[in-house]
């Protein structure tokens, strides 16, 4: 994954052969609500993909649900934020993954660039600039004072 300059769906689409792979179907479909961008039933084994809406952010978080064997409070509309422990870990996690893999390719460490280009919703932006600051440190100006 994120090993050349593959374009967004390139990627999307390789994170969907991986969940695939995983033994879940993924169905995509253009006829949910915006905000739900997926919705993975594990007992099931099926992802839904919202064809209009889905990021390599998503992708990646419905990913570490289905690696950590994460079920229960984790559907759009049953109370689930950042406070919840399941949502908390896998938006870490994708980030994470998200992040190592496009530094070790040398691209761009901008964090607004970063969270635009892989749809890392924008209440994870200092998520994303601590994790910037692990991995390169001070060396970068714009994260001297990242708090």
């Amino acid at each position: 994954m994120y090993d050349g300059p593959n374009g967004i769906e390139e990627i999307q689409d390789d994170l969907i052969r991986k969940i695939k792979n995983m033994g879940f179907d993924c169905v995509k479909t253009g006829d949910l609500a915006p905000q739900l961008h997926a919705s993975l039933y594990q007992n099931r084994n099926v992802l839904i993909i919202n064809a209009e809406t889905i990021t390599v952010f998503d992708l990646e978080h419905e990913i570490i649900h289905i690696e950590e064997h994460h079920n229960g409070r984790i559907l759009w509309d049953n109370g689930n934020d950042e406070r919840n422990y399941n949502e908390a870990e896998a938006n870490k996690m994708a980030i994470s993954r998200i992040l190592s893999a496009h530094c070790s390719n040398g691209w761009s460490p901008n964090y607004y660039d970063i969270m635009f280009w892989y749809g890392i919703p924008y209440f994870l932006e200092n998520e994303v600039k601590e994790q910037l600051k692990n991995i390169y440190g001070n060396y970068f100006g714009e994260f001297k004072n990242v708090q």
